[in-house]
């Protein structure tokens, strides 16, 4: 008899309103209880994946939060973490949580003027505040920064993946920009938002 509550697979079929009908498999995988603002450890794993990583990165992440992204770049080779958190008890926590992990520096004070290493950022993944919730983010001011924090710190040939959900605001800026061409865009689902990743080097 078949028990779906121990199933280990499950089939889903989805069909658009376009007309269009997707079949796929999910796979049950263990809940992770995240505090609120917290990336699930999945998703931080494929942002890092999609940096493409490598030995030889020094990787970056500017708004690490409670490090969900950092905890997942550590599973692949680096040569150095850098990350930046503006509340200075995260950044005392964020110290206790990686004080067991090698060549990983937890920065206390501005994403955007404590990431001072110009040109020397080889990869940065990142999932600023998206100016949805919290009504002291002024978005029209933090992205035109972060773009230009990005287009600073990163070397010639870096990798940016930034995950958002001002995708209409962050369309705009990066059109613009000089130095980072738009490489991959994925729109996804995030707690219910409709956000997308981008992908520039």
């Amino acid at each position: 008899m078949l028990d779906v509550k121990l199933a280990q697979i499950e089939i889903w079929f989805l069909e658009r309103r376009e007309g269009r009908v997707f079949a796929g498999l999910r796979f049950k995988t263990k809940r992770v209880s995240t505090r609120a603002g917290e990336l699930n450890p999945q998703l931080a794993h494929l942002l890092a994946l999609l940096s493409n990583p490598k030995e030889s990165d020094v990787f970056g992440d500017p708004f690490a939060g409670y490090g969900a992204i950092p905890a997942a770049r550590i599973c692949y080779p680096y040569q150095k973490i850098i990350c930046v958190e503006a509340d200075l008890s995260r950044s005392d926590w964020l110290n206790d949580r990686f004080s067991d992990v090698a060549d990983i520096e937890i920065l206390s004070g501005d994403s955007l003027d404590g990431f001072s290493f110009d040109n020397k950022i080889d990869a940065i993944v990142t999932d600023p505040p998206w100016g949805l919730f919290d009504t002291c983010v002024k978005k029209e001011e933090l992205y035109p920064q972060i773009i230009t924090m990005m287009e600073r710190v990163l070397k010639n040939g870096g990798r940016f993946v930034l995950l958002t959900a001002q995708k209409g605001l962050v369309d705009t800026l990066f059109a613009n920009s000089e130095v980072l061409s738009v490489g991959d865009t994925y729109n996804i689902l995030v707690s219910g938002k409709k956000v997308r990743v981008y992908v520039w080097d």
